[in-house]
């Protein structure tokens, strides 16, 4: 709630700073604000730790080896995701007219910006639930990898509705923004297709960094990577925004056989349990709900 104070303060003190500030100066202003805010949220975390757990500023070298062990890989990783998340942008900028590149920019936007925050939210939350429970004090059996498949089966569910949600609405939605951007009704639907794979993967991924991150992100980001360049190379001269869109969509289906494949030999995951809805789901799921929102 503290952060939230901040931020919502930080977003009122830039609209005064827009209003009072002379134009050549607010962007400067902005950036000292953001800056200040960065600073300040530092020192209310900080607060907030030693509160509850007294801590030293002495460097312990072996957790600091450990982090960089985990940090590179995770580094790493993330920069091959957003290469291949942008990637297609890139070549469809090199090879097709302008105006292409804004109505799959639109499409682009609304698949990767908007949709797949919804995996994404849900993987953050999931990664410190999975690191904090451990096995169960009355069966002595860890329950974290099967937990995670329910998560990943419901995102599947979810992304498959708004699959079919976008289906109906989505060449009106991208009408809002002028009628030639309904020519990115398919190229959106492609994608919305492929962000169903990713999302998958995106939980999935949360499996992989709470055991350590094995080696193995570093492998299966830099062969979707090489897919994605080659797909886009491939596909987007001669069939454009099409290209770049099925190209994604390629990328995205491979990242989730890679790590879905990892997970099934190495994790003991099943492929059904992993991606389809079992009966039981709900009632699990509204129980861990209920559980969270009294903690």
């Amino acid at each position: 709630m503290v952060e939230l104070g901040v931020r919502l303060a930080i977003v009122i003190v830039a609209a005064i700073l827009f209003v009072t500030t002379p134009e050549g100066t607010w962007l400067v202003a902005i950036v000292w604000l953001t800056v200040a805010s960065a600073f300040a949220m530092a020192i209310i975390d900080g607060i907030y730790v030693w509160s509850s757990r007294t801590f030293t500023l002495r460097i312990d070298w072996k957790a600091f080896a450990d982090m960089i062990g985990y940090g590179w890989k995770s580094y790493y990783s993330s920069l091959m995701v957003w290469i291949i998340m942008f990637s297609d942008i890139f070549f469809l900028n090199a090879f097709r007219p302008e105006a292409e590149v804004g109505i799959y920019g639109r499409a682009f936007w609304l698949a990767n910006n908007v949709i797949y925050q919804v995996p994404m939210t849900f993987g953050t939350l999931l990664f410190p639930r999975l690191m904090q429970n451990g096995a169960s004090a009355e069966t002595g059996a860890d329950e974290r990898s099967r937990f995670t498949m329910v998560i990943a089966r419901f995102i599947a569910l979810v992304l498959v509705l708004l699959l079919i949600i976008f289906a109906i609405i989505g060449r009106w939605f991208l009408g809002i923004f002028g009628p030639e951007f309904t020519e990115g009704y398919i190229p959106l639907l492609i994608l919305l297709g492929g962000i169903v794979f990713v999302g998958i993967e995106t939980v999935l991924a949360a499996e992989l960094a709470r055991r350590g991150l094995p080696i193995f992100v570093v492998a299966y980001s830099t062969v979707c990577v090489l897919i994605k360049i080659a797909a886009s190379i491939l596909l987007i001269r001669p069939y454009g925004m099409y290209g770049a869109a099925w190209s994604s969509f390629i990328t995205n289906f491979a990242f989730l056989a890679l790590v879905l494949w990892y997970c099934v030999r190495y994790y003991g995951f099943s492929i059904r349990e992993t991606l389809f809805i079992q009966k039981d789901d709900f009632p699990l799921l509204t129980e861990r709900i209920r559980h969270a929102l009294r903690r």
